[in-house]
């Protein structure tokens, strides 16, 4: 029996490859997304946390008027917290684009994997039937020969039968008599 060869075999190793490859990327983005998400809420935190001390130091204590070099001091506070909330605003805004943007990056890779995944499985699918086809011809071949051995060996079982009657007939009597 001849043994099946796929001539495909490369390109199925290659799309396994490439299976293999967006799979390690899936992962590594997944993490990567993750990480930021984690950076994202910590900025967040932040973000709430300087608010409520921003509204802390524009009200004044016990509600009275504050002495002039207090209120100088409070309103450097006021201002130097200000400024924080506004760079961790814009630290959160830059932080969301990304997000948005290796999201998309995450989506388009599963879409690419997807599709590698089902080029896999095609050629996968093309190889078993080639294989399955590859094994019924052989068979059939292997029947059709065995077949004919039969057939072969009965004719030659016929033609001694016939030659060892057509010896026996002319020892014998006489076929007219």
């Amino acid at each position: 029996m001849r043994a099946f060869r796929y001539r495909l075999a490369g390109a199925l190793r290659r799309a396994e490859h490439v299976e293999q490859t967006l799979q390690a990327e899936l992962a590594h983005l997944q993490r990567e997304l993750a990480a930021l998400v984690h950076r994202w809420e910590g900025l967040r935190r932040r973000e709430v946390g300087l608010q409520r001390r921003l509204r802390e130091l524009q009200a004044p204590p016990g509600g009275a008027a504050p002495a002039r070099a207090y209120a100088e001091v409070e309103l450097h506070r006021v201002e130097a917290a200000r400024r924080e909330l506004e760079g961790v605003g814009a630290l959160l805004e830059r932080a969301a684009d990304l997000r948005r943007a290796m999201e998309e990056h995450l989506e388009a890779t599963r879409e690419r994997l997807v599709e590698a995944s089902r080029a896999r499985r095609t050629l996968e699918n093309h190889r078993d039937d080639l294989a399955q086809r590859h094994r019924r011809a052989e068979q059939a071949k292997a029947t059709r020969q065995l077949d004919e051995l039969a057939t072969m060996g009965f004719a030659r079982e016929l033609t001694r039968e016939g030659e060892e009657r057509e010896a026996g007939l002319g020892e014998g009597l006489p076929m007219g008599e």
